[in-house]
């Protein structure tokens, strides 16, 4: 740090969300890490709590950052005798009176992105599904539909065909979730095959994991800066395949 009449300045608070978030999160996945590779995680409930550490440690650091009055993030910046450019966190105006909270600017820039990127992703497959058909109520998929939801314990979802789905099937929604197929797979598979495909798809939504991985996106945008986040998605979002698959056998 340079001080005196002018100069560039660089303050790294430990205090700071940014930081504690960072290493509370690095630690995490080393637990995570060790717990997996050693054998101690059995249960599909303690997999997937060691795999939210990273996302529960930054949740925890705001809140004991925000009680604790600490800045948001390090504070970087420029000063001289003239009015002064400040980063400092959640701060707009500096003491001087003119500063500008750059550093915030930045991250509100990048955040914003990356939500209105979200936003439009949900429109977009809005949008598609609103091209899809509804199969007959008494078909054979909506009565194995029924089926498997009766065994799961879960209400009906809405079934939807659509041609050229991605990936054959797929689910949407938090509240009132929606299972997209594709006709021509359709076609293609016996009624065990079928089933095993409509089994996978209404254990997301008995699992909830829409719900989960929505509240997990937007924390990994909201601290998109920590490393940590992006891979706790990743293994989440194998977590839910695997947790899908043995479920639905």
């Amino acid at each position: 740090m340079l001080d005196g009449s002018g100069g560039v300045f660089l303050t790294l608070l430990t205090e700071s969300y940014a930081v504690r978030a960072l290493l509370g999160s690095l630690a995490a996945v080393g637990l995570a890490t060790l717990a997996v590779s050693t054998g101690m995680v059995r249960s599909g409930l303690a997999r997937r709590l060691l795999i939210l550490g990273p996302v529960l440690t930054a949740v925890a650091a705001s809140i004991t950052a925000v009680r604790a009055n600490a800045g948001f993030l390090p504070s970087v910046g420029w000063g001289g005798s003239a009015p002064s450019l400040s980063f400092e966190a959640l701060q707009g105006l500096t003491a001087a009176g003119l500063g500008v909270d750059l550093l915030l600017v930045l991250y509100g820039t990048v955040v914003g992105t990356l939500v209105l990127r979200r936003v439009f992703g949900m429109v977009t497959v809005r949008r598609v599904l609103a091209r899809a058909s509804r199969p007959a109520r008494n078909s054979g998929l909506m009565r194995m539909t029924r089926k498997l939801s009766r065994k799961m314990g879960i209400p009906t979802p809405q079934v939807l065909l659509l041609r050229r789905c991605p990936g054959g099937a797929f689910t949407v929604g938090t509240l009132h979730p929606i299972v997209a197929v594709d006709p021509q797979l359709l076609r293609q598979l016996d009624d065990r095959e079928l089933e095993g495909l409509l089994a996978h798809e209404l254990a997301h939504i008995r699992r909830r994991d829409n719900l989960l991985w929505l509240g997990v996106g937007i924390a990994r945008d909201l601290s998109f800066f920590l490393p940590p986040m992006h891979l706790a998605a990743r293994w989440l979002r194998l977590e839910q395949e695997e947790s899908a698959d043995e479920l639905a056998s």
